[in-house]
Order: C-alpha cells, then sequence, then structure tokens
C-alpha cells in the first residue's frame, strides 16, 4: 500500500475514534452501514493485491460486504488501525498493538476477511 493511502486511512481511523465511533457498537446484523470512504479504501487495497479488472471489483466489493455483514464497524475500525500499528515502532504503538481488544478485533477482522475469500473469490 502506497504511503499517502496508508496516511489516509490512518486518518480516518482516528477521526472516527475521536468521533466516538467505536463507542457506537452494533450489531453484525446491522453493520452493513460502513461508511462510504471505508469500503472504498477497503476494494482500492484489494484491487491493489488482486489485480484491477471489472471482476476483481466485483470480488472486492463482495468481500468488504461479506466482512460488513459479520463484523460491527467499530470491531473492524479498531482492527484496522491495530494492524497499521504493527509498523510503527515505539513503546506507545507496541502498547496500543498489544491490548485485548486489539488483539481480538486484529482476529476477527481476520476470520471474517478469510470467510469472505471463500464466498466471494
Amino acid at each position: 500500500m502506497n504511503t499517502m493511502l496508508k496516511s489516509i486511512t490512518i486518518a480516518i481511523g482516528f477521526v472516527f475514534a475521536a468521533s466516538g465511533a467505536w463507542a457506537n457498537d452494533k450489531k453484525p446484523s446491522q453493520a452493513n452501514d460502513y461508511p462510504t470512504q471505508t469500503k472504498v479504501l477497503y476494494v482500492l487495497q484489494c484491487m491493489d493485491v488482486n489485480g484491477k479488472s471489472p471482476e476483481i471489483l466485483q470480488k472486492c466489493s463482495c468481500g468488504i460486504d461479506a466482512i460488513a455483514s459479520q463484523l460491527p464497524f467499530s470491531t473492524y475500525e479498531t482492527a484496522e488501525i491495530g494492524m497499521q500499528m504493527t509498523g510503527v515502532p515505539g513503546v506507545r504503538a507496541a502498547a496500543l498493538r498489544q491490548t485485548t481488544t486489539v488483539i481480538d478485533a486484529i482476529d476477527k477482522l481476520r476470520k471474517a476477511q478469510a470467510d469472505s475469500n471463500l464466498r466471494c473469490f
């Protein structure tokens, strides 16, 4: 992922964290209301990895919808920020990465991604 896209993704995560999005935990059945920019970033990143074709666009779009049907947005966002912090050195970043909440969110996201790969790819 390029540096600009990574910076945008991190900034979006912190905006939602600051706005209280984490406190607005929704049930998985209602989770398909992920913000448009989150869906777009996911699809763009997916297409960077898998290729840029209409077929891959369809599969990547299916992937984020499958994830959204399984995870509340707050869990997705926590996992994304935790994974982004993996490359950030320092004690504060390590403390964030190693919290039970972040570890659990990353585990749930990875399981949802594996399921979405089975469904969509």
